[in-house]
């Protein structure tokens, strides 16, 4: 369940734009749209996000969202962030709760000596629709943590796995810096590391210890992410449209094709094997003769 898809039909509908239709095509209700949260599966997130810039003809359209969404409650994730001491605090929980953001996103955030970078990996096999949870995380946690601390945030350098499009003017307008690149490993933006003590304005120990312990809880319960096939689909969303065959993609990756293929077929969850009691081994065993004389 994500608040997400609700405030995006919402938000179509305060634009002028009616979004039964693109409801119905997603096979949500038609209603959704006064709804708090609705459930859709994570890639169908970005598909949405993306089917809402074609509706109003705006292609950067997941960088405004952030800031505009209308959203009817605060999430225990959110509260934390914004409960949070400082803005390195605040970014460090940003990261780590983005999966409730959006859930493709897997995020982690490191300081490396006067830098601080924010890295942002999408776990989906790659399409055009993937760029637009780039886009909207990235937009998403400086939005948060710029409300948060009360300053504004220009990164000194900005990253996209997705390929780079056509016109990138609005990228370079709205994240302040024309140093943006494309096609890379991951996604991210590099920030000074002296602005992480700022002190966070809505800062409050009492509310955190409240409800973090609630977010911590819903995290774990969450299904695990397969880290590999995660990091294969980013590499190949990198290489597209040109070479994204298997052999590129291990070269990538620094490895055989034999190798990539061997970890991805490890990363699959396993069922466990249940072990049989003496009872039903004997009752297996019953069965087998049984087919044997033609009883079965």
């Amino acid at each position: 369940m994500t608040a997400l898809v609700p405030a995006l039909l919402r938000y179509l509908r305060g634009r002028g734009a009616e979004p039964s239709s693109l409801a119905v095509a997603f096979g949500l209700p038609v209603d959704v749209d006064a709804h708090d949260e609705a459930g859709l599966a994570p890639s169908r997130v970005s598909e949405l996000l993306e089917q809402a810039a074609n509706a109003l003809g705006e292609p950067y359209l997941a960088l405004r969202l952030p800031a505009e969404l209308p959203f009817r409650t605060y999430g225990p994730p959110e509260l934390v962030v914004h409960a949070s001491a400082t803005l390195g605090d605040a970014l460090l929980r940003i990261a780590r709760y983005a999966h409730f953001v959006h859930p493709q996103l897997q995020c982690s955030f490191a300081v490396d000596g006067a830098l601080a970078h924010f890295r942002q990996a999408v776990a989906t096999p790659p399409r055009s629709s993937v760029r637009y949870a780039h886009e909207y995380g990235l937009a998403h946690a400086l939005a948060h943590a710029t409300r948060a601390a009360g300053v504004v945030l220009t990164p000194s350098r900005v990253w996209f796995a997705s390929p780079r499009g056509h016109d990138v003017a609005p990228l370079h307008r709205f994240f302040g810096t024309r140093a943006i690149d494309f096609g890379c490993e991951d996604s991210g933006f590099t920030i000074d590391a002296a602005l992480l003590d700022t002190k966070v304005t809505s800062s409050d120990p009492r509310l955190l210890t409240t409800f973090e312990g609630v977010v911590e809880a819903a995290l774990r319960a969450q299904p695990r992410q397969r880290p590999c096939e995660a990091l294969v689909a980013t590499r190949i969303e990198g290489l597209l449209p040109s070479d994204a065959s298997i052999d590129a993609v291990a070269r990538a990756l620094h490895m055989s094709p034999r190798t990539l293929q061997r970890r991805l077929d490890t990363s699959r969850p396993r069922h466990p094997v249940q072990k049989q009691t003496p009872r039903q081994r004997r009752r297996k065993r019953k069965r087998r003769t049984g087919a044997k004389h033609g009883c079965m």
